[in-house]
């Protein structure tokens, strides 16, 4: 679905048989990067906002998910298990020249590019718990974000590239929290305890979060 923020509208946007993901708007906000199988395969597909009209991107028997826009619009950072465990990849905006970023820990998701273009963060796997991790897009510069006692998951950026805001999950508490960009001055800004959840934070362009 596509929510009309001033309306209030909710319309349908897919509706294809299986898996309908949407992922990452493209930065002129014409496209929209989703996954679907309808083809039989977890594949990335962009998808036009105002026409629908799909174009696919992957064709891989492997699992394609998680797929981000670079800045420019010139690249996608997408996750895939076809070297075997979730890791990132990176492509060309039409699908070519896959290349692999990231070859530490054991399970790799939710990659985000930076407003900057300089580094992506992402979460992954150590010692049974997700933390946050940044890497730059030629595969170099692969740092620990979080060491947070509990999973650190669906990172976002601000539009300045200044913090990272993500949900923290413990327990029966999941909260909203924000760090640095260089992992300093973590704090969380929003608690709601026992079993209920708050989970996915997004930036608006005026450095809100929803």
């Amino acid at each position: 679905y596509i929510l009309d923020l001033e309306s209030r509208e909710r319309v349908v946007f897919t509706e294809y048989a299986g898996l309908n993901m949407p992922s990452s708007w493209s930065p002129d906000g014409t496209e929209i990067l989703c996954v679907f199988s309808k083809d039989g395969y977890d594949d990335i597909y962009a998808v036009n906002v105002a026409t629908k009209q799909t174009r696919r991107i992957t064709r891989s028997p492997s699992i394609d998910v998680s797929p981000c826009w670079s800045p420019d619009a010139s690249e996608i950072v997408f996750v895939s298990n076809r070297s075997g465990a979730p890791h990132l990849f990176i492509m060309n905006a039409d699908g070519g020249n896959v290349r692999r970023i990231t070859f530490e820990g054991s399970y790799n998701t939710s990659p985000r590019w930076s407003p900057t273009g300089d580094a992506i963060v992402f979460e992954s796997s150590v010692d049974g718990r997700f933390q946050l991790f940044t890497i730059e897009p030629d595969g170099s510069n692969f740092k620990q974000l979080t060491f947070q006692n509990g999973d650190c998951l669906s990172p976002s950026w601000s539009p300045d590239g200044r913090y990272v805001a993500f949900s923290l999950r413990r327990s029966n508490s999941e909260k909203i929290c924000i760090i640095n960009a260089n992992g300093l001055n973590f704090r969380e800004i929003m608690d709601i305890g026992g079993f209920d959840s708050v989970k996915q934070p997004s930036w608006s362009p005026l450095l809100k979060l929803y």
